[in-house]
């Protein structure tokens, strides 16, 4: 039992780290400080156990004619539309959510993808990457258009929209290059360490995201302390709302996809890559609470959220198959 909370029922402990976050003080360099380098464990000891040719293989074959058309909807046409929800709704939350839609597909997701349809670990592999490596140009441009609307929107850091794409961009693609690179230097250096321990390496991964979500989540709390839980729970109402449209789209858009990818791209936009979110949110917007809110509350739908896009998705493709 113990062992499965870092395991299949890892989400019960990631709502329990949540919920203890936002009632635990903690000092604000620590709170804040903690999410690099959690975000950072969680993509290390994920890619640790994934070959360079696995990656390779994902991206070979005649579905990577349906990538980049996949990758806009996921980087850009969906978070478009959550933004534009938003706007509409809850204009203060306009940035947080985009910027949560806007996140490349979770690392996690192939996994996740494979408990409803195992052989489409190769295509939620493609998604990841190409979405990972594209996520610099396209998260800084999609929050430099929403902080030329005319919404009543934190200063944010101070620095001109250009200089702050720039610097997510180069912060994003270090956060993800970084982790990936000491993975190979690893694999390279220790193979058969490597996979003898293989196994081993999820629930680390999966540790890091318990302390990634409670340390957001502490940060977070003197905002709710001042402003009162009824800021948490319109985050979370939106955030529960984000997740439904994301499955909605991504359903719609995958019956028209081949099995495979049918299953991974849902899961894929609905298990962003969160902790990314968390890490820009907290370094590029300290003084937007919904934007960090935003980022740490999605963990608590998303968790629910894949499973469902998972299960129907898989079964319309082994209806069709039918």
């Amino acid at each position: 039992m113990l062992a499965s909370l870092l395991g299949s029922r890892f989400w019960l402990t990631c709502y329990a780290a949540i919920l203890a976050g936002f009632f635990t003080p903690l000092p604000e360099w620590l709170a804040s400080g903690a999410v690099g380098p959690s975000l950072g464990g969680i993509l290390f000891f994920t890619t640790l156990g994934v070959g360079t040719d696995a990656f390779l293989l994902a991206l070979s074959g005649p579905a990577r004619t349906r990538l980049l058309p996949l990758t806009f909807w996921k980087l850009l046409g969906i978070p478009i539309i959550i933004g534009a929800i938003t706007a509409l709704v809850a204009p203060a939350w306009t940035l947080g959510m985009t910027l949560m839609a806007a996140m490349p597909a979770g690392l996690s997701s192939p996994t996740l993808s494979a408990l409803h349809r195992p052989s489409a670990v190769p295509a939620g592999l493609a998604l990841v990457a190409v979405t990972s490596l594209l996520c610099p140009v396209t998260v800084p441009l999609l929050m430099a258009a929403v902080r030329a609307l005319p919404l009543d929107l934190p200063p944010g850091t101070g620095l001109s929209p250009l200089r702050m794409a720039m610097g997510q961009g180069a912060y994003i693609a270090f956060m993800l290059a970084v982790p990936w690179l000491s993975t190979r230097l690893v694999r390279r250096s220790f193979p058969a360490w490597v996979e003898r321990n293989r196994l081993r390496f999820r629930p680390f991964a999966l540790l890091s995201l318990v302390i990634l979500v409670f340390t957001a989540a502490a940060a977070c709390r003197p905002v709710l302390v001042t402003v009162g839980a009824s800021l948490g729970f319109t985050g979370l109402a939106l955030a529960t709302g984000a997740t439904l449209v994301m499955g909605v789209v991504s359903l719609a858009i995958a019956e028209r996809l081949p099995g495979d990818e049918a299953v991974s791209f849902p899961c894929g936009v609905v298990f962003m890559n969160n902790g990314l979110a968390v890490t820009i949110a907290a370094k590029s917007y300290p003084d937007d609470v919904p934007a960090l809110l935003a980022a740490v509350l999605v963990e608590v739908p998303i968790l629910v959220g894949v499973s469902w896009v998972g299960s129907v998705a898989a079964r319309r493709a082994l209806r069709r198959v039918k």
